[in-house]
């Protein structure tokens, strides 16, 4: 903000780190926080029409490139478990997450009121992850390491797993679930369940 104030030009980039946000919502939220007077879009074949442009280079022309680039959008996450490296899907939640989504805490327990910042730090784990990193290990009190912090987590549920990606064609990857009271995010997205129809919704 303060080039802008300068009248500088200053190029904004990354996305959200957060499921189903898509690019476009993203430059509206990055527009709302400079408070821009507008938004201009344009997609790469409206800009390949312009005669002034001499190339315009698009990176995702399939659906394998398309997956690797969603892979990018999610805020991982890596740690280690003893000396195993853990690279992980991180979502900052509130309790009822799972319950809201129609998931459902296959062990363990899921994230409560009560996994504030003065408690031990607390995670949920999907099955994948189990999978991936523990095998037949029980997951319920293993604690992770994380690589940037070093701070120490430990795992008190598995969570079913639940497809964070776009694509049909996509397989649950492995992630960690953690408290928002414990490790705030600057975003916020609010996940909604009601009992009528979605179209009355």
């Amino acid at each position: 903000v303060r080039h802008l104030e300068k009248g500088r030009g200053v190029v904004l980039a990354a996305g959200t780190g957060s499921p189903f946000v898509t690019t476009d919502t993203a430059a509206a939220l990055r527009a709302r926080e400079i408070e821009a007077d507008v938004v201009l879009k344009a997609t790469a074949e409206h800009l390949r029409q312009r005669p002034d442009m001499a190339h315009v280079w698009r990176n995702i022309d399939n659906p394998d490139e398309m997956r690797d680039a969603w892979r990018t959008m999610h805020s991982y996450i890596d740690a280690r478990i003893g000396d195993t490296p853990v690279v992980a899907n991180s979502f900052n939640v509130a309790p009822d997450y799972f319950r809201t989504l129609g998931a459902s805490v296959v062990r363990g327990r899921d994230l409560l009121p009560t996994d504030v910042p003065a408690a031990p730090m607390a995670a949920v784990v999907n099955e994948v992850f189990v999978r991936r990193y523990l095998g037949d290990r029980d997951p319920l009190g293993v604690r992770l390491r994380i690589a940037e912090s070093g701070e120490i987590v430990s795992i008190v549920g598995v969570a079913g797993d639940v497809l964070q990606a776009l694509s049909p064609r996509a397989a649950a990857e492995p992630e960690i679930y953690w408290p928002y009271a414990q490790r705030p995010r600057w975003a916020t997205f609010v996940v909604v369940r009601g009992d009528a129809a979605g179209a009355a919704m």
